[in-house]
């Protein structure tokens, strides 16, 4: 299937699977979402105009990628500087196109807010799900106080569904290929700060 057609546009009970992230995010009150687009991206810009055209509330901007693949961290410190100011200081959300999941995101939100009041406050509130039985996925344990561990005895995986900090990713090289695990959260873990 996806020789033919970017993830985040395969049909997922009738709908395209962006349909099921877009509704999610306006649900949470996001307005201006960035979209990073890198493999088949007429085909991306094709699928994406005819899911902006049934009403959706949110502004769309394209990170492209289709040149040169960031990565996760990579894509996220690029799209801090798209539009007129960039993404301002705070937190935002982070949704991996390619992941479904019945995500409250409100309720990561206030998560995130309430970690935010402890002495030592989150670079990263990650929206942990249980993990399938014999993945091979990187495996997590959340303390009672809300903190993440990696723990390859946990029963948790991180889906890609996230609220983050910009200064979290402020430091590192505008344009550089980087992977989210190696280039912030193994450092975020280490310190306690998920």
């Amino acid at each position: 299937f996806t020789t033919q057609m970017p993830k985040p546009f395969l049909p997922l009970w009738g709908r395209p699977l962006a349909a099921w992230n877009l509704e999610s995010l306006e649900s949470a009150g996001i307005r201006w979402i960035v979209a990073n687009r890198h493999w088949l991206p007429e085909v991306f810009d094709r699928e994406l105009r005819s899911l902006l055209a049934h009403g959706a509330k949110a502004t769309v901007t394209l990170s492209d990628e289709s040149s040169l693949l960031l990565g996760s961290a990579g894509a996220i410190r690029a799209a801090m500087e798209i539009g007129e100011d960039g993404l301002r200081p705070g937190s935002f959300f982070w949704v991996n196109g390619d992941t479904w999941g019945d995500w409250d995101l409100p309720a990561l939100d206030r998560q995130h807010a309430r970690l935010c009041q402890r002495r030592v406050a989150p670079w990263m509130t990650l929206g942990l799900m249980k993990a399938p039985p014999q993945s091979t996925y990187r495996r997590f344990r959340c303390d009672g106080d809300g903190t993440v561990h990696e723990d390859p005895r946990g029963d948790l995986f991180f889906p890609g569904v996230g609220v983050f900090e910009t200064e979290t990713f402020r430091h590192l090289p505008l344009g550089q290929p980087m992977d989210l695990y190696s280039a912030v959260l193994v450092e975020a873990l280490r310190q306690g700060r998920v």
